[in-house]
């Protein structure tokens, strides 16, 4: 699970909250910022830092690789963003404010959240254990990437 504070819900709030959050560690969200956190945030799949900024590149987003890097920190340490190490790379997704697990396609990168799970519940029920956080994510092939290693090759 992706931790800290509640986050705000909507784009606005989250501009706005990272924007004040950000001012507290001594940077801006400028404007290429905000258009870099915008395509991370609104991914849907693991990126490197690498596939960040090539895709904030492609998008006419003027930043350097630096930038990258030091925002994808910064929103780690704010509770936005998440790193897993997958394949020897290290590569992020963004976080939603609620809690959730994640189902992570190591085949494509593809993350999906769920927000529902009774594994607390089950591990925790009649124990007496009182829990103050947990992380659960769940690595595998999306149904998409299970068809491409099914189908043969022509």
């Amino acid at each position: 699970m992706c931790k800290g504070e509640a986050h705000p819900v909507d784009l606005q709030e989250l501009i706005d909250w990272v924007s004040h959050r950000l001012h507290d560690k001594k940077m801006r969200l400028t404007q290429p910022r905000l258009r870099l956190l915008e395509t991370f945030a609104g991914s849907g799949r693991l990126l490197s830092a690498q596939e960040l900024y090539r895709d904030a590149r492609s998008q006419g987003i003027n930043i350097g690789l630096t930038t990258v890097y030091r925002l994808l920190e910064a929103l780690s340490e704010l509770g936005l963003a998440r790193a897993f190490l997958l394949s020897g790379e290290i590569r992020y997704t963004f976080c939603s404010p609620r809690h959730h697990y994640h189902l992570i396609c190591h085949g494509c990168g593809k993350i999906k959240e769920i927000f529902d799970c009774p594994v607390l519940e089950t591990v925790t029920d009649g124990e007496g254990f009182q829990c103050d956080g947990h992380q659960l994510d769940f690595f595998g092939l999306c149904r998409q990437c299970q068809e491409k290693t099914e189908s043969p090759e022509p």
